[in-house]
């Protein structure tokens, strides 16, 4: 097993406190059984938790991205041969689960980022041509989470002056909720509330 990706987190000093305890999630996988793991170490208690694991086929070639938190899960964007999905790490529950992207975005580090939804839930934003899409998890009529369309962005004017016929996304600043994005020569970085 190795291990690809993790983050520390530590509480929020309150009150002009602060904590000196922190976690550490890991993030780690084994090729022959394409097995994702997490796990979480407590510097209060001083143990790891429960491993949590799910199936994920990546065959010849697995990409990850940077973790994100939203809520209080740990989120990272994982690329295989044949898909991007979301890898979801409660930490509350110490589960793992894999969100899958709706099926028409065609995504990559390029030009999605996970983020937090306006109500601090999971999201992420997607750039296609010159539109940033802002996607969040919502309950459908029957209570299951599915994507959902909250925003949409236009740069059309960017487009116009661009030699490029498309943004790139350079990453997402979570203490601003703001995202940095690059068109040909142009350096953009805007909110998104």
């Amino acid at each position: 097993m190795s291990i690809f990706n993790g983050g520390v987190l530590r509480p929020a000093g309150g009150q002009g406190c602060r904590s000196s305890h922190f976690q550490v999630a890991l993030m780690a996988g084994d090729r022959e059984s394409e097995r994702v793991s997490a796990y979480l170490y407590s510097s209060e208690t001083g143990i790891w938790g429960n491993i949590s694991s799910v199936q994920l086929q990546w065959q010849n070639r697995m990409g990850i991205g940077t973790s994100t938190l939203t809520g209080n899960s740990l989120c990272w964007l994982i690329q295989t041969n044949h898909q991007c999905v979301i890898l979801e790490f409660d930490l509350d529950r110490q589960s793992l689960d894999l969100r899958e992207l709706p099926p028409h975005i065609d995504a990559g580090y390029h030009n999605l980022s996970i983020m937090p939804a306006e109500d601090g839930g999971l999201g992420f934003i997607y750039f296609s041509q010159f539109q940033a899409q802002l996607w969040k998890r919502m309950p459908d009529s029957d209570g299951l989470a599915v994507w959902v369309l909250y925003r949409a962005i236009d740069f059309e004017k960017i487009g116009s002056t661009c030699k490029r016929d498309y943004l790139i996304l350079q990453g997402f600043a979570e203490e601003n909720n703001a995202v940095l994005v690059i068109a040909s020569l142009h350096i953009i970085y805007f909110t998104v509330l």
